[in-house]
């Protein structure tokens, strides 16, 4: 009896995860930042320049086709003013991302890839100054690289709807996740 239970539930979920891959998977991605990363700057005072930040790390759980949770580390560059400080709430001023990773993880599977670019409209103020906090809209592109269990079939990533609000310590993110075989 205990072998034909088990043979059933076997049968069931390999039902699921074969029917789930035939179509196109969407989550809702919410999470909060968990590190900054490091911030390395190149500017001549007076001028200007640029600032590099790698290993910016985002978290949190992911709802819609299933439950889950998620993490995605970036690295990114903008523009230094000529006091060697970010250029901070121009739109003309993107924050370019030029690399990272992400990951997202349910019960039956994992997927994820290399982030190949993307970028944020501006680079917002931080708590202390206060006056475009966002959120700011952002767009990502990401690649998939990993995929198991139910995610085995999956070859496309879109993320779309990005949004970084830093109103809250620690800054909120959210975005759209898309998969398809």
């Amino acid at each position: 009896m205990r072998s034909k239970i088990s043979a059933a539930a076997s049968a069931f979920l390999v039902g699921i995860m074969t029917a789930s891959l035939a179509v196109a998977q969407d989550f809702h991605l919410t999470g909060i930042e968990i590190s900054p990363g490091a911030t390395t700057k190149n500017c001549t005072p007076g001028v200007g320049g640029t600032y590099t930040t790698t290993g910016i790390t985002f978290a949190g759980s992911a709802t819609g086709d299933a439950h889950g949770t998620w993490v995605i580390s970036l690295d990114a560059t903008g523009a230094l003013d000529p006091s060697c400080e970010p250029v901070r709430c121009d739109t003309s001023s993107h924050v370019i991302v030029t690399g990272g990773d992400w990951l997202l993880k349910i019960l039956l599977g994992t997927v994820g890839g290399a982030i190949t670019d993307g970028e944020l409209q501006f680079r917002p103020d931080g708590p202390v100054v206060g006056s475009c906090l966002g959120p700011v809209p952002g767009e990502l592109s990401v690649a998939v690289d990993l995929a198991l269990g139910r995610f085995r079939r999956v070859r496309n990533a879109q993320m779309d709807n990005i949004f970084l609000d830093h109103t809250t310590f620690p800054p909120r993110v959210a975005a759209d996740l898309m998969l398809t075989p």
